[in-house]
């Protein structure tokens, strides 16, 4: 795997990070200090200064390790998107909570959806619920999933929807391979889903508007 973090991925890891150009200690009991976008270590000295030029430059290094990172333990075809929310995701916990995670160990598997579900589950810190931390989550799991799991924006069919959109109803239906091919067994379950909605039957290859606002609850 030959990628670097696209704009996309530094704009959410700049966003939660922030920015903070006088080194500062996050908590009393710390060992180093922090300065620039979360950039840590023993290199950050008390009432070091920089320049915003200067935090730009450190947080392009500190991504080269995170981005090794990435490359080196994740062992399947991922997307540029799917990329990016893994270095952001590995700049804020670090590169060991990524190569123990259940996360890493799904994704491995080739299982993006389950893997893109565990992001949900590192947003605490000594363990309570941090809402930063719940919202990150949130943004990088969507990035993840961004161009292999979408949710339509109009009326689809067997024959115009695109893969990531029939990965998304295949998701949202539930009891199917989420592979992206639309065919009889994905039918079949949409049929079974306007059934239990009491809506007109159909061949199940068409996912209206408004069953798509059904599933995206």
């Amino acid at each position: 795997m030959n990628k670097t973090t696209s704009t996309a991925g530094i704009t959410i890891l700049k966003k939660f990070e922030g920015c903070r150009l006088v080194a500062y200690k996050a908590l009393p009991t710390e060992q180093y200090y922090t300065i620039g976008y979360g950039h840590y270590g023993a290199d950050v000295k008390q009432n070091m200064a920089i320049t915003l030029s200067e935090a730009e430059t450190m947080l392009k290094n500190d991504l080269k390790d995170y981005e090794k990172a990435v490359s080196k333990y994740v062992l399947v075809d991922i997307t540029q998107n799917m990329f990016d929310a893994l270095v952001s995701f590995s700049y804020n916990c670090g590169t060991e909570a990524l190569k123990k995670s259940t996360l890493l160990k799904l994704l491995n598997k080739n299982d993006y959806i389950g893997a893109a579900e565990q992001f949900k589950n590192w947003n605490k810190s000594g363990g309570k619920t941090i809402p930063g931390l719940t919202e990150r989550r949130g943004k990088e799991k969507d990035l993840f999933l961004n161009g292999y799991c979408d949710k339509p924006t109009a009326q689809v069919s067997k024959t115009t929807a695109t893969a990531a959109e029939t990965r998304w109803i295949q998701y949202k239906l539930g009891g199917l391979s989420i592979d992206g091919l639309w065919g009889a067994k994905t039918a079949e379950v949409i049929r079974a889903k306007r059934k239990a909605l009491e809506w007109e039957e159909t061949t199940g290859n068409v996912c209206t508007v408004n069953l798509t606002k059904v599933l995206g609850k």
